[in-house]
């Protein structure tokens, strides 16, 4: 996610689900059972890991105000795509802004 943010010709259109998608798992994350084994918790972390991503990266800091617009109107643009409730990209970062802080080993 981080890399694709940063990278000038990203199209986010395909990255903002992304955003959406963590930002639900992270919130459910107690009420669901192991998966293959798992906690949800693990599969997150599995996830992440080797994305050098942390709490206070660019792409959920969203402090550059360029960018921040071009993942609002992607945000927007894939309106239809969803089925259920969407976050608003503000609370999808601090989700997972929170969620990397209270788990340091996907950014070990």
């Amino acid at each position: 996610m981080s890399s694709l943010f940063l990278h000038e010709d990203s199209e986010f259109e395909p990255l903002i689900r992304h955003y959406e998608d963590l930002a639900h798992l992270i919130a459910s994350v107690d009420e669901f059972p192991p998966l293959n084994g798992e906690t949800r918790q693990e599969v997150i972390a599995n996830c992440l890991r080797g994305q050098e991503i942390h709490p206070d990266d660019p792409a959920f800091a969203l402090d550059d105000p360029d960018r921040r617009s071009e993942l609002q109107a992607a945000h927007r643009d894939i309106e239809l795509m969803f089925w259920g409730t969407r976050v608003p990209l503000e609370d999808c970062c601090r989700r997972i802004a929170k969620w990397l802080t209270e788990n340091p080993i996907c950014h070990n």
